[in-house]
């Protein structure tokens, strides 16, 4: 299986409220992961 490295960051409460939460992020990152054949390596 590939291994991946994430990050997701927010900046500013703007980005927050426009949609770019880090759990939207985060389910973004983990889909992409999976969908690539991926492994989960956070909790």
């Amino acid at each position: 299986m590939k291994k991946y490295v994430a990050l997701a960051r927010v900046s500013s409460r703007e980005q927050q409220r426009e949609g770019f939460s880090l759990d939207v992020q985060e389910d973004a990152l983990r889909l992409y992961a999976e969908r690539h054949g991926g492994t989960r390596l956070w909790s």
